[in-house]
């Protein structure tokens, strides 16, 4: 599996999508980005997971909102480890997984 598909699925895969309205998926060898509802809580409608390093099992984690050419970066946080990969993303948006 690419590293993209291995932290969708570390995020909860299929049910990550239907809970939270995430969509418009992208993925790469170092990591993940996708689309956010924006609701009363959660101002980032786009999130970032990469890898530290090719070799590493941390992640970095964005959040971010993105309007036109105009990024205003919400929070980053580093050194994820992907079992609060989730407890991370309810926290930080208000979205349950």
């Amino acid at each position: 599996m690419e590293t993209s598909e291995i932290i969708l699925f570390q995020l909860g895969g299929i049910r990550f999508a239907a809970k939270t309205g995430a969509n418009s998926f992208i993925g790469s060898s170092m990591g993940f980005m996708c689309s956010l509802p924006i609701t009363p809580k959660n101002k980032a409608n786009k999130l970032r997971v990469l890898k530290k390093s090719a070799n590493d099992s941390l992640y970095v984690v964005e959040f971010a909102h993105v309007e036109g050419s105009n990024v205003t970066y919400i929070s980053k946080h580093e050194d994820v480890c992907e079992r609060k990969l989730q407890k991370l993303f309810t926290e930080q948006t208000g979205l349950h997984i």
